[in-house]
């Protein structure tokens, strides 16, 4: 057996679609791979309003675990943490503390994490968190961040991942829910076929982070909890 490595993934289909191939390549190369679902993803129909929330969060949990199969990834890797989608800025002291946990007790060499400028306060906050979890811990551990709604512009590794592209095209399609249309109060799938097209490449884009600034990822973090708060200050007054 190869190193471990652990995949950070803020929602259902965030892993698959960020480093899916990666991931079956990592599996096949011998390395023992987990995952981490920060979130339960139940937000994903908000604008439609269907399904309701508790069949969504059982919905896509059971996706998560079908697709993870399909690239390789055994059941005991697999961990959900739970918190509600949209609220991991919230919830940064409890994040904290279980990100900590996994992180001690896997100590992996790799660990992937959505990149910290995509448009997702979940996907930020993954990214900080698990970022200044490694630093504080002093894990000596290569982090790659993979992009989700951010175009990267810096320096890149490219992963070829050619062997593996039919898996994670296999695994894509096991988030039917984020994919298909589920009912007539929907009037286009979660993610279209356009979004869908720039993951089904022969190669990953990953960007290392090497230099963590903890003081740096505070001040972000408190930016986002500040900026967030207001949001739903003025969408209250809104509705007055």
């Amino acid at each position: 057996m190869k190193g471990r490595i652990i995949v950070f993934s803020p929602h259902p289909d965030d892993e698959t679609l960020g480093c899916g191939g990666t991931i079956a390549k990592r599996v096949r190369e011998g390395h023992e791979v987990y995952i981490v679902f920060m979130t339960d993803g139940r937000h994903s129909h908000r604008p439609f309003s269907y399904p309701p929330l508790e069949e969504l969060i059982v919905l896509r949990r059971k996706e998560a675990l079908n697709a993870s199969k399909v690239l390789g990834v055994p059941e005991e890797n697999i961990l959900f943490l739970d918190f509600e989608d949209l609220h991991l800025i919230y919830n940064i002291q409890k994040v904290r503390r279980s990100v900590e946990k996994i992180l001690m007790q896997i100590k992996p060499s790799e660990v992937f994490i959505p990149h910290e400028k995509d448009k997702h306060p979940d996907h930020q906050v993954t990214s900080l968190i698990v970022s200044y979890c490694i630093r504080k811990l002093g894990l000596n551990t290569k982090l790659y961040e993979y992009p989700i709604y951010y175009e990267i512009t810096d320096k890149c590794i490219a992963e070829d991942i050619s062997a593996f592209l039919e898996l994670k095209e296999r695994a894509i399609n096991a988030y039917r829910s984020q994919i298909n249309i589920l009912s007539l109060a929907q009037s286009r799938p979660v993610l279209s076929a356009q979004f869908l097209q720039k993951f089904k490449r022969r190669r990953e884009i990953f960007v290392e982070k090497r230099s963590i600034s903890v003081p740096k990822i505070l001040l972000k973090l408190c930016y986002l909890f500040i900026y967030h708060r207001l949001f739903e200050k003025i969408k209250l007054l809104s509705k007055l």
